[in-house]
């Protein structure tokens, strides 16, 4: 049988064989449709079945039975809990943390609260915190759901900046992304995103330009990033190579937070934090940010609370030449920087994340809380 989207409970499969004989596909928590043709939450109660004779068979649960995964599955929550009840919580076992998603945990907290539960969730492994062994007790635990909308900082600068650096030398491809950089500006409305331009000598560049946009995150401190996405308002495009090239968002270390200079050009990464997308002019570019774009916000957030982020061409982060072409063509996309006259049209960070309320959560990585025995 063929798990689609997770793994089926191993209670349900058997069920079903014995019932009903042999299934071609599982799918654990699948999707209601509406009568408009919508779809409905995804229900963690349900598995369904496709059968060999082409029909359906699901099986129900009044509790939950399966967890949503960090990358986004549904499998059996027994991997994860020892106990899951459907009024007295749940206890979660050791490792949890790197299994769940907390937007699930969020989910299932708030479910508890609807059916007035006095119960919450625990941990099933001792703690021993200052050399103390502490017990878990099964208590309620709170979580909140909360945005955060955050710009570069405008010209003059005091937490955050955004601009572009760039590299001039003529020079082959290999040679100018790896440069170190040879200018740089913090205080345009707007110009170029990125960009990329034939010399006269063959298989020879002029420029490639890279942006840095900095974000403040300080306020989501020991939060978890749910969903993130970062906006950019594009102006004019010209791409006189027909190259079409998509771009990519990355992370950036410039050595001020305020202010760029050129030698931030190499600071940029190559590992992507989102999808490449295809930049459309004068218009609004989104990009949603992947599971390491959202861990990556985490950890910033944890550390000095500046969220550094970059854009390149992606020809440019992969290290591999574009064709080049005589007649000195050029690739640029325009951006607006923080510096417009509002926030309109300034890059734009949008983070959902959920927060854990517990004071002691750095005792396990969660919002729980531990009593001594």
């Amino acid at each position: 049988m063929i798990n689609l989207n997770g793994k089926i409970d191993d209670n349900d499969l058997q069920f079903v064989r014995e019932r009903y004989g042999k299934p071609r596909f599982g799918i654990p928590a699948p999707c209601w449709k509406k009568k408009d043709g919508s779809y409905k939450s995804i229900n963690p109660h349900e598995s369904r079945f496709l059968m060999e004779n082409g029909k359906f068979v699901s099986v129900f649960h009044v509790k939950p039975i399966y967890y949503a995964t960090l990358q986004g599955l549904w499998r059996p929550l027994s991997e994860v809990a020892s106990y899951y009840g459907n009024k007295r919580g749940m206890t979660l076992k050791e490792g949890w943390e790197q299994k769940m998603d907390m937007g699930y945990l969020v989910w299932y907290i708030k479910r508890l609260e609807a059916m007035k539960s006095q119960y919450g969730v625990a941990v099933s492994y001792p703690q021993t915190y200052r050399g103390i062994e502490l017990s878990p007790v099964m208590v309620p635990v709170l979580l909140n759901v909360s945005p955060l909308t955050a710009y570069p900082d405008a010209d003059p600068e005091t937490t955050t900046v955004d601009g572009r650096t760039w590299e001039g030398t003529n020079a082959e491809w290999a040679t100018i992304i790896t440069a170190a950089g040879d200018g740089a500006t913090d205080n345009e409305e707007v110009n170029q995103l990125v960009y990329m331009g034939c010399a006269v000598t063959s298989q020879v560049w002029d420029q490639i330009t890279r942006s840095i946009f900095l974000f403040d995150v300080s306020s989501m401190a020991g939060g978890n990033t749910d969903s993130a996405t970062l906006t950019l308002t594009s102006g004019a495009s010209s791409d006189t190579g027909s190259w079409a090239e998509a771009v990519g968002l990355v992370s950036s270390a410039p050595a001020s937070n305020t202010t760029l200079a050129a030698g931030d050009y190499d600071s940029l990464g190559t590992t992507r934090y989102a999808t490449d997308i295809s930049w459309t002019a004068n218009s609004t570019n989104e990009f949603t940010f992947n599971a390491t774009g959202k861990s990556f916000i985490d950890t910033a957030a944890d550390g000095d609370g500046i969220l550094k982020l970059g854009v390149k061409l992606e020809d440019d982060i992969d290290a591999s030449a574009p064709t080049w072409q005589s007649g000195e063509k050029y690739l640029q996309y325009q951006v607006y920087f923080a510096e417009t006259a509002n926030t309109t049209s300034d890059p734009k960070l949008v983070v959902e994340y959920s927060e854990i309320t517990a004071a002691i959560k750095d005792l396990i990585g969660g919002g729980f809380v531990l009593f001594p025995r």
